[in-house]
């Protein structure tokens, strides 16, 4: 193994770039002898292990620096404080460039973690990378609870954890104008919104149908009674789907007291069902419930709840949403829940369902007062990955 310790000139000013490098025996060993390293400006070539010189251009000089300051806010937001963690930063990869190294140090024997290298803006994370010998045994590591937190105490996250489509991997930005900028969008100016019914923001989405690329934030408030549960995560991707997604509710009769899986009944997951109907008074359905006893349970001598659907309308009489829920013991955990929202013409513009591995979200985007949604957004969200797939309906939905 070399040691190569690189002197960078970056406008006339010099620093110390990288101090450890390491040569892999497999791909270096024909070069052994006669390495050589690339020289500055003027062309200065240096044996290996000796101290060499290498222009970079001042732009690099400016991407070092915010590199550095998004490393130092990730720590400080999301990792201050934190027991069992620690930090470096070093060139793992032997390409010239340092990145964040993250380590859970209650694993000592795992050579994995953590790298953060800053792309496009942000800080993109590789998970389960190994690091090398070298840099686990340096004494370069720095503990997270030495760091002073500056998480704000009400956020899940401070920053923004938005995962790529295309690359399949999660970036972290410091906040929304940074993300939506670095992606080349206004961010004043949206593509959709949506706000929920008690006035919250729930989506923030930029498209550029010319490019077909597109981001977004989709936000989130819960009972922080229990715990902290209010944030924001991000999404991006480049490309669209054409037609209908299979999974979509467009045309579904929703006041069929029903399970979402269609064929399968109360009577068919449970003995001695009970139904209970409740109408408003302009005739309308407003709730619904059907209560019975799992047979199969040896434990279960009591009447569960089965099903329950809820029903709430606008002033006009048109289907203002509908929540639904029923029991993963006797149905399935998928679609445990699933609400359903609808505009003032009775159109469904957004649904939140529960899934196994997290949730999914569709949002029903019309651009004129049609039936018909010009574009659907879906968002699995696969555990805190807010994975993106986005539809331009050019087929006709069904009836």
């Amino acid at each position: 193994m070399k040691k190569t310790n690189i002197i960078a000139v970056v406008g006339g000013v010099s620093m110390v770039l990288a101090a450890c490098g390491a040569l892999q025996q497999n791909e270096m060993a024909e070069a052994e002898t006669d390495e050589t390293v690339s020289a500055s400006k003027d062309n200065v070539e240096e044996a290996a292990g000796e101290t060499t010189m290498a222009w970079i251009p001042e732009e690099t000089k400016e991407s070092v620096q915010m590199a550095e300051g998004l490393y130092e806010a990730l720590l400080n937001q999301e990792y201050a404080g934190r027991e069992g963690y620690a930090y470096c930063i070093d060139d793992a990869d032997y390409d010239g460039k340092d990145e964040l190294l993250i380590r859970n140090m209650q694993i000592r024997e795992e050579r994995s973690g953590y790298s953060v290298q800053f792309i496009n803006g942000g800080l993109r994370f590789d998970y389960q990378k190994t690091f090398p010998q070298e840099i686990i045994d340096a004494n370069l590591w720095t503990y997270t609870t030495e760091l002073t937190a500056e998480q704000d105490e009400e956020m899940v996250h401070s920053g923004i954890y938005v995962y790529s489509a295309q690359e399949h991997k999660q970036y972290w930005y410091q906040n929304e104008e940074d993300f939506i900028v670095s992606m080349g969008f206004d961010s004043a100016e949206p593509f959709y919104e949506y706000t929920d019914l008690e006035g919250q923001k729930r989506l923030t989405f930029y498209y550029d149908e010319q490019t077909q690329k597109g981001c977004g934030i989709r936000c989130y408030e819960r009972d922080p009674t229990t715990f902290i549960a209010t944030g924001m995560y991000g999404f991006m991707f480049e490309g669209v789907q054409e037609g209908t997604p299979r999974n979509t509710n467009l045309g579904r009769d929703f006041f069929k007291t029903e399970s979402i899986y269609e064929g399968y009944s109360v009577w068919d997951c449970a003995d001695n069902v009970e139904e209970n109907v409740e109408y408003d008074e302009a005739g309308r359905i407003r709730h619904y419930d059907a209560f019975g006893i799992l047979s199969y349970m040896a434990d279960d001598t009591e009447p569960q709840c089965l099903l329950e659907i809820n029903y709430e309308y606008y002033d006009n009489g048109v289907l203002k949403c509908r929540y639904y829920q029923h029991n993963s013991a006797a149905f399935a955990t998928w679609g445990t829940t699933w609400d359903s929202y609808f505009d003032e013409m009775g159109r469904l513009v957004y649904e939140d369902t529960y899934i196994t591995h997290g949730s999914w979200d569709t949002y029903y985007i019309y651009t004129d007062d049609t039936a018909q949604p010009a574009f659907i957004l879906n968002l699995d969200n696969n555990a805190g990955e807010w994975i993106p797939e986005f539809w331009v309906t050019v087929q006709p939905c069904r009836p």
